[in-house]
């Protein structure tokens, strides 16, 4: 096992800043493409649309299981099995012919894509404390968002070169390099004396800890609000933009690819600012920015004012705001609970996120997408919530620095 001082080599960072994409591409990449696939699988634009929340759906899953089992056997063992299968089910998408084989397999591929992120968030837990690894996620976060601006890009170009199901061989392709670069250069950072035997019961007990932790349960039902908001954006989003706004594939990529623009600005600001100002105080800076940001995106989208710009740039400003929002509450909520359970409670974290985001993205997607309003007022209700129940996540006026 290894431990870092202070600093985790440069590139460790970048693996598990792709390794943190994996996520990212498998939603992103493909979502240009959607109204093809739709046309290619025989099946309406909202059936297509669900293949977003059974990615997300495994996802939660993944997570529920892939935690408790690093915090009992170790990071790198459930890190590998993770993504050999990722490869190999992200691969055999390329052979699907029906949308209900097409959205099993992306169940599949969310369950398997859930061990990169959550090794990803305790391996750095492992290392550091609050604010570091509040300050260590957003340096993997800006590794990781060259996916979000890429990948939309790519998948729209794939899909017009060589067909929309070259894109999964791409992210095969990715995921099997990361695979080997972690079997070379990726260490364990688990120790032996702190792991615990792999018993449901101990399991249980072990989430029954994080539930019963208002604090710590707060910052993460706070995050999962917030997430959602992202996801009703990621639900009918490109979709929006196809037959509102009348984009082309390439021209959505474009679009979607502006939101990273600001998830960079502001995960490059936190990683400055986090370890001199603290995670909670810039996080009750960064929700009210992000409710003000959904305030405008209504004006302007009733209001009929700034047209597209209007809401490619309020979208981007929501996603850009939740990137830190996300780090520092995640350092929030972890730092309130024992060290032993940290895969057990970055999963549930994980889980409450991507139950949530997929519930409120399905009920996104019941409603009509010749409008932004859906879209648009979801994300307000989103912001709301988010805000909400931060506040009831410790004493009022009580800080902690």
């Amino acid at each position: 096992m290894i431990k870092y001082k202070d600093n985790i080599p440069i590139d460790i960072i970048i693996l598990l800043g792709v390794l943190a994409a994996l996520t990212p591409m498998a939603l992103d990449m493909y979502l240009p493409a959607l109204p093809i696939i739709a046309i290619d699988l025989k099946t309406s634009t909202t059936q297509a649309q669900f293949s977003v929340q059974a990615y997300l759906l495994g996802y939660a899953m993944g997570q529920f299981i892939c935690g408790p089992l690093s915090d009992s056997y170790g990071r790198r063992p459930v890190l590998l099995g993770g993504l050999t299968v990722f490869t190999i089910i992200t691969l055999t998408i390329f052979t699907t012919d029906s949308s209900f084989v097409f959205n099993s397999l992306r169940l599949l591929q969310g369950i398997s894509g859930a061990a990169a992120s959550i090794i990803t968030l305790t391996l750095v837990k492992d290392i550091f404390k609050r604010e570091k690894f509040a300050r260590t996620m957003s340096l993997i976060s800006l590794i990781m968002l060259g996916a979000p601006v890429v990948s939309p890009i790519i998948g729209s170009h794939v899909s017009a070169w060589f067909g929309w199901r070259y894109i999964f061989t791409t992210l095969s392709g990715i995921a099997f390099a990361a695979l080997i670069f972690v079997i070379v250069r990726l260490p364990e950072t688990h120790a032996k004396e702190m792991r615990q035997p792999f018993e449901f019961l101990k399991v249980h007990q072990n989430y029954l800890t994080v539930i019963k932790n208002k604090t710590a349960f707060c910052y993460m039902l706070s995050n999962a609000f917030a997430l959602s908001g992202v996801f009703c954006f990621l639900t009918s989003g490109s979709i929006v933009l196809a037959k509102v706004y009348k984009l082309t594939q390439q021209q959505v990529g474009y679009m979607l690819g502006v939101n990273v623009l600001f998830s960079f600005a502001f995960t490059f600001s936190n990683s400055q600012l986090v370890c001199k100002v603290g995670s909670l105080k810039l996080l009750k800076i960064g929700l009210p920015v992000q409710l003000s940001s959904c305030i405008a995106m209504n004006i302007f989208n009733f209001g009929n004012i700034f047209g597209l710009w209007g809401l490619i740039l309020t979208v981007g400003l929501y996603i850009g705001i939740n990137t830190s929002n996300y780090s520092n509450a995640l350092a929030c909520a972890l730092h309130e609970l024992p060290e032993n359970i940290v895969g057990t409670a970055a999963a549930f974290s994980g889980v409450l996120c991507f139950a949530v985001s997929p519930l409120v993205g399905g009920l996104l997607a019941l409603f009509p997408v010749d409008s932004t309003k859906p879209m648009v007022v979801g994300m307000l209700l989103c912001s709301v919530a988010s805000l909400l129940v931060f506040s009831a996540a410790s004493p009022k006026g009580k800080v902690v620095i």
